[in-house]
């Protein structure tokens, strides 16, 4: 027997208990961030002339470290607290792998990472977004998440678009009318 959830803010049809968890993940999720130790300035350092664009989310005993290219390609990582400094680029070598420290999973974690993407990505004018699975089973997260249509229509509201899995990227373009 599995459980049907009805939430208007989600969906106007019942969803599976498991896409709704789903989707409560993925979807982007309003959050604080910034360089400061409270991760509340609103501030993304840039370093190498614009090349690359970080900032930080406060999540309990750790913090996410957020970044992007100007080629759209992003990564985050969480890095435990004992670990802040006001250095983003030498604090990103502690980002944690999950396999060996427990850092916050992904899945946990994602909705208040595209938010600050999408911040990131509005600001700077970005044309596309990508990532890669850091492993097998993100990657398997990752392949459920971009079918997932309530994700894809509150990235559609930014107007970005997935493109498909391009040289083992998740793509993501801005303004692509034909998939209108």
């Amino acid at each position: 027997m599995s459980a049907l959830v009805f939430d208007k803010d989600v969906s106007d049809y019942p969803l599976s208990f498991s896409e709704y968890l789903l989707t409560e993940g993925i979807k982007p999720k309003e959050t604080s961030y910034g360089t400061d130790e409270y991760c509340k300035n609103g501030v993304i350092d840039t370093i190498y002339k614009k090349q690359f664009c970080s900032t930080l989310i406060k999540n309990e005993d750790e913090y996410i470290f957020v970044g992007i290219l100007s080629d759209g390609e992003c990564s985050f990582g969480t890095v435990k607290e004992q670990y802040y400094n006001k250095d983003l680029l030498e604090m990103s070598s502690y980002i944690s792998d999950k396999k060996k420290n427990n850092g916050s999973p992904a899945i946990k974690i994602f909705g208040k990472v595209f938010y600050v993407l999408l911040k990131i990505f509005k600001k700077y004018n970005l044309k596309t977004l990508k990532f890669e699975a850091a492993n097998k089973d993100l990657g398997n997260v990752y392949s459920k998440m971009v079918k997932n249509k309530y994700f894809l229509k509150s990235l559609e509201d930014e107007d970005l678009y997935y493109n498909g899995l391009q040289d083992g990227y998740f793509t993501f373009v801005k303004n692509a009318s034909f998939f209108k």
